[in-house]
This record gives C-alpha cells, sequence and structure tokens, in this order.
C-alpha cells in the first residue's frame, strides 16, 4: 500500500503492508501529521478517515490545505478529551478518566463499523495516556483498539510525540512499524526502526516539509550505486 510520500515508498520497499498498524513518532513540528494525511490521501478518499484527539476539525482542514494535501473529501472524526463532559451530562468530572477514555474508544470502534475506512489516521495517541488509569490499562486499551480497527480492515498509521515517558516507550512494541521523524542540526531526518513482514532501506533518510507537504531523499547505498565498469579495448 503506497503511502503517497515521495521517497518513503522506496525505502519501504514499495509502502505499507496493509491491514497493519504504524505508529510514526517524533517532535512537534517534525512532520507527523504530514505524513498521514499524504497515507489518506493516497487511496480513494472515501475509504479515508482522520481521527483527531487533539485538534479541532477545521483546523485540521486549515493547515493540511497551506501543506498543500486539501482534505476535501476526507472524514474527520473529533474525538477530543473533554467532549464527553460537554455532550453526556451524566458525566462527572469527579469520575475517574476512565469513563472518557473508554467512550473515546467506543466511539472510534462504533464509526469504524459502521463506515469501513480502509486507511485510517489517530492523532495523536499520546492524548489517550492522560485518560488511563495506568500503564497496564493504557496500552490495554491502545492495543485493543489497533487490533480491532485492523481486523475490521483498516490499515492504521497512528502518531506519538518522541518522549522517554515509560508508557510513550511502549508504542512501537504495540505496532507492526515504526517511523521515526528527527530534526537535526543538518536537516530533518527520517529513520524506519521497525517494520514486520518486509526488508527496508536501513539508516538516516534526509526528508523536507514545504508547500507540497513531505519529499523524502533515500541515501544512496555505496554497493547499490557504482561506476559503470570501462570497456576493454
Amino acid at each position: 500500500m503506497l503511502t503517497g510520500v515521495e521517497g518513503l515508498d522506496q525505502i519501504l520497499h514499495g509502502g505499507l503492508i496493509p491491514r497493519r498498524a504504524y505508529l510514526v513518532r517524533g517532535g512537534p513540528g517534525t512532520g507527523k501529521t504530514t505524513l498521514g494525511i499524504h497515507c489518506l490521501l493516497a487511496g480513494p478518499h472515501s475509504e479515508s478517515l482522520f481521527i483527531t484527539l487533539g485538534e479541532a476539525e477545521e483546523q485540521l482542514r486549515f493547515n493540511a490545505e497551506r501543506s498543500g494535501l486539501a482534505m476535501d473529501n476526507v472524514a474527520v472524526l473529533d474525538v477530543s478529551p473533554g467532549q464527553l463532559s460537554i455532550a453526556d451530562s451524566t458525566y462527572n468530572l469527579l469520575e475517574s478518566w476512565d469513563v472518557e477514555g473508554n467512550a473515546i474508544h467506543d466511539r472510534i470502534l462504533d464509526y469504524v463499523r459502521e463506515h469501513r475506512p480502509k486507511r485510517i489516521l489517530i492523532d495523536s495517541l499520546s492524548q489517550m495516556r492522560y485518560l488511563s488509569a495506568d500503564a497496564f490499562q493504557f496500552r490495554k486499551q491502545i492495543l485493543s483498539l489497533l487490533r480491532t480497527l485492523t481486523e475490521e480492515g483498516a490499515t492504521v498509521i497512528f502518531t506519538s510525540e518522541e518522549s522517554d515517558d515509560g508508557d510513550e516507550q511502549a508504542l512501537p512494541f504495540l505496532s507492526d512499524g515504526v517511523i521515526s521523524l528527527e530534526p537535526t542540526a543538518h536537516g530533518r531526518l527520517c529513520r524506519i526502526t521497525k517494520f514486520r513482514g518486509s526488508g527496508f532501506a536501513e539508516g538516516a533518510h534526509f526528508y523536507q516539509l514545504d508547500e507540497n507537504g513531505m519529499t523524502l531523499h533515500p541515501r544512496l547505498i555505496p554497493n547499490h550505486f557504482s561506476a559503470p565498469t570501462a570497456i576493454a579495448k
């Protein structure tokens, strides 16, 4: 399954494997959401779903259009924390945060079972940690969510902030592949640190973000690119 990011499908040896879950991690402004939107737009827009846990739909669409990635026909499901306390008068802020976390989990699954999207972007799962009582419940909820979404036929891309927090560090173990984005003094770098079921081009690959979204530049592998052999006379 193509990601829609120029150069990324090359280092992934053809793209993502369908019906699996992939983590895109990195700090603020590294392009996690941009990469995810590319993936949504690479397939039929009617089969793509953007699940937001932090940013309003209007702002998401505005930012995407500014990046040259208009999401006019992509569905957006806003399950930002706090909405339940407004929509449900029975919700009490003195109750456990688990109430809202479970409600978000269920709302996502209900929507997916009804509309059957094939490509899903969840931005960002870091928000779910604040709704879980402890690390065990957080991992259990995320694993349950990802498994159910892929079993329903979707390929899932989910984002997470780069963090030393132990719970954030658990997310790679719950995914089938990990794409890491990082800024350096020499430019932005992308690394594939996990990819079940297929090989990939290892190492750091430069990428750029501009008005056309994301473009990745695969690094040259010495043994794969050599000068042509001179013809003997």
